[in-house]
């Protein structure tokens, strides 16, 4: 599975392999010069975890520079139901790069990881498990460590999304990996519907 940004056709977003190996490490030592802990080493984003049946990680590479730019990963969500799956874990993306240089709020055309990963992982998964539903999760202020990108999610973005109809949340306060944290579920229809007013469905 391999998508090719529209407009950027130097950026791509495909599976994580093994070959990527040397460039991940490259990454995850950039992530820990900038103090990204959850992203800082192959341990701390749980590499050897996040393989199928359990999950699988997807990375935005970058062939001009020859980089990972971005990683996101998709994995088994127990802790919620026996069809779940916890998308865009351990989601960080490098400084430089943008889906859009003009000024907008709207979160489709900021983000890749909710433009173009989450579409990715939801496919990925579905066609493997039809009967597959799809959650996030994002830091809540009660964590010790409650940084701005993390308050920004819980607070405003998700927020802001829900009330579009995209997420629903179903879970306050919930413990998971010793982190409290607010569960989202992803509401297929109403996600397609609101991404494809600002992105067309059919690049994937």
């Amino acid at each position: 599975m391999q998508l090719t940004i529209p407009g950027k056709p130097n950026l791509e977003i495909r599976l994580l392999q093994e070959s990527d190996y040397e460039k991940l490490l490259d990454f995850c030592n950039t992530c820990k010069e900038f103090g990204w802990q959850n992203n800082e080493s192959f341990k701390a984003i749980k590499l050897d975890q996040i393989v199928m049946p359990y999950g699988q990680y997807f990375i935005g590479y970058d062939n001009d520079k020859d980089i990972i730019w971005n990683l996101a990963g998709v994995h088994q969500f127990p802790e919620v139901g026996p069809n779940a799956w916890r998308c865009l874990f351990r989601g960080a993306q490098l400084p430089g790069y943008t889906l859009t240089s003009g000024l907008t709020k709207d979160v489709f055309k900021i983000g890749f990881h909710l433009s173009y990963f989450l579409p990715m992982q939801i496919k990925f998964i579905k066609e493997q498990y039809p009967n597959s539903e799809f959650y996030m999760t994002s830091n809540t202020k009660s964590n010790d460590t409650y940084f701005a990108k993390s308050q920004q999610l819980d607070s405003v973005i998700m927020p802001r999304l829900a009330s579009r109809g995209v997420f629903v949340r179903t879970h306050d306060n919930f413990m998971l990996y010793n982190t409290i944290q607010s569960v989202w579920q992803i509401q297929e229809v109403n996600y397609w519907e609101q991404r494809n007013k600002v992105l067309p469905m059919d690049i994937l």
